[in-house]
C-alpha cells in the first residue's frame, strides 16, 4: 500500500536483470511507459517476430490514444533506434509497421538494413508498391491491404525503380 518510486524504479532494474519479461511487461503497460514496454517485447528473446509487430501496433496505437493522437517522443525514438532489431525480425513487417504509423522512419529502416543489401531493400520498398506476391504470402507476413503505400517519397519509389531494374 506504500509506494515510493525508489523502490519501482529498484524493482525493475532487477527484473530487467533477471530478464523477466513477462513482469516488465505487465509493469510498463500499467504504468503506460510506452518506449519501455517495445523494448520488453523487442529484447524477450522468447517473443515470436509475429507477437513482436503485433504488440508493437497495440503499444502504438495505445500511446497515440493516451495521449490525444500524438505519439510520445520516447516512443518514436526507442523505434527509430531499434529499427536495425526490427528489420532483421522481419523485413516486411517493419516495411508495413513503418508505413502504418511512423512513415517519416522509411529512410532510415532502409539505411538500417546495412549488410543485407539491395535485396532487403527492394523487398521491402516490393511489399509497399507492388501488389502482392506470392512469396510474401508464402512467409508469415501480415497482408497488405490497399494499393500501393502513398507515405513513401519519390526518391524512394525511384530507388525501387531502379533496384527492380537491376
Amino acid at each position: 500500500s506504500v509506494y515510493t518510486p525508489d523502490e519501482g524504479d529498484q524493482f525493475v532494474n532487477l527484473f530487467e536483470e533477471a530478464r523477466f519479461y513477462r513482469i516488465l511487461r505487465s509493469w510498463h503497460r500499467q504504468e503506460r511507459q510506452w518506449a519501455q514496454l517495445f523494448l520488453a517485447y523487442l529484447h524477450d528473446p522468447d517473443v515470436h517476430p509475429a507477437e513482436l509487430f503485433r504488440s508493437s501496433n497495440e503499444i502504438f496505437k495505445s500511446a497515440r490514444y493516451s495521449n490525444e493522437d500524438t505519439p510520445l517522443d520516447d516512443l518514436l525514438a526507442t523505434i527509430s533506434d531499434s529499427l536495425p532489431a526490427l528489420t532483421n525480425a522481419n523485413t516486411l513487417e517493419t516495411a508495413l509497421f513503418v508505413d502504418s504509423h511512423i512513415p517519416q522512419l522509411h529512410e532510415k529502416a532502409l539505411e538500417s538494413l546495412g549488410t543485407k543489401g539491395d535485396h532487403a531493400r527492394f523487398a521491402y520498398l516490393r511489399y509497399l508498391l507492388a501488389p502482392p506476391s506470392t512469396e510474401d504470402t508464402d512467409s508469415q507476413v501480415t497482408s497488405r491491404v490497399g494499393g500501393p503505400s502513398t507515405h513513401l517519397s519519390s526518391s524512394l519509389r525511384q530507388l525501387y525503380l531502379s533496384l527492380h531494374c537491376q
